[in-house]
């Protein structure tokens, strides 16, 4: 009697992340899933942003997203839903400090099983520190933005400055020095900090060791 061999097992992951903003922010990610070959098969990554662009309505956004997406399979008849939620945005609005609702955030995403990646006071705090063990004097978004000017001059929030400083935080295995520098500053008392690189790591698991030796990670 000839045994049939079973297929084997392939694990499937479907990740969203919700992002506040509209171009930088998806255009790294976008980026960031194709270096890392996470466009594939076995793992997609959607990068989404809403209309909200208050924290609440942020998380609100991506709950109605994993709520009613019913996503395309992966060559079978299952199908698939997120594994997997990431919300991304800064704890600074248009100057004001959003701390007064950051707690209410917090607690609803976790009841909710959703993750959060904030940034202290935006996220070019995570691309500044791609280049710089901490941030140089960011007290606020305009300071962090005229620093990422000073860093990298093409940089801006049109699309071609969004891909532009995607394409730069991703050559020279410069994501392996964010992440430590990134690590090193939320540790901190004060000062700016950022947890992107928390979803950088685990998006990075589900990478191939080739992939992640080319942005230096282990």
């Amino acid at each position: 009697m000839i045994e049939r061999r079973k297929k084997p097992t392939v694990t499937r992951k479907w990740f969203l992340i919700f992002t506040e903003g509209k171009k930088t922010e998806p255009a790294y990610f976008n980026a960031l899933a194709t270096a890392l070959g996470l466009h594939a098969e076995n793992v997609k990554v959607v990068v989404n942003h809403g209309r909200h662009t208050d924290p609440e309505g942020i998380l609100e956004e991506a709950l109605n997203e994993r709520k009613n997406k019913r996503l395309g399979n992966f060559g079978d008849q299952r199908a698939a839903s997120y594994d997997c939620v990431w919300v991304v945005f800064d704890t600074e609005a248009k100057g004001a400090s959003r701390a007064p609702t950051l707690n209410n955030v917090r607690q609803k995403a976790a009841r909710e099983n959703v993750e959060l990646a904030l940034s202290q006071p935006c996220f070019e705090i995570w691309y500044l520190l791609h280049a710089n063990p901490t941030p140089p004097g960011c007290g606020n978004g305009k300071d962090a933005k005229t620093a990422m000017k000073k860093c990298l001059p093409d940089y801006g929030d049109d699309g071609e400055g969004a891909a532009i400083a995607a394409a730069w935080a991703l050559a020279e295995k410069r994501t392996a020095n964010a992440v430590k520098h990134a690590t090193r500053a939320k540790s901190a008392v004060g000062g700016a900090w950022t947890d992107v690189h928390l979803l950088v790591t685990e998006l990075a698991k589900l990478a191939s060791p080739a992939a992640r030796e080319k942005l230096g990670l282990p």
